[in-house]
């Protein structure tokens, strides 16, 4: 079904498996995709704004700098963009969590 419904024009079996590989890392962030929101709406009903603010930036920060590292020294492509994109959100996800702990939220 796959190869019917993906690979047509220019992408090939080879594609294929980057998006297999591709979506097997971006499914390593589904824990923190689903926490995030939760810990986001306490923050605003804490009116902690700076939280939410800080947490984003820093997941910026290491996704920036994770996927340069990924894409630009290791060369490890799409496969290495994802890869940085799941860290980021566990970043983001821990430091939530340690802000929200350390001002003693929720």
């Amino acid at each position: 079904f796959i190869r019917l419904a993906l690979e047509r024009g220019k992408f090939n079996p080879e594609n294929t498996r980057l998006v297999a590989h591709c979506t097997g890392y971006f499914g390593l962030s589904m824990i923190p995709f689903l926490l995030m929101p939760a810990l986001g709406q306490i923050c605003q009903v804490e009116n902690r704004m700076k939280i939410l603010m800080r947490r984003t930036l820093f997941g910026l920060m290491l996704n920036i700098g994770f996927g340069s590292l990924f894409l630009f020294k290791l060369n490890w492509g799409a496969e290495g963009v994802s890869i940085a994109t799941s860290i980021s959100q566990w970043g983001m996800l821990l430091a939530s969590m340690a802000l929200m702990g350390r001002l003693s939220i929720g």
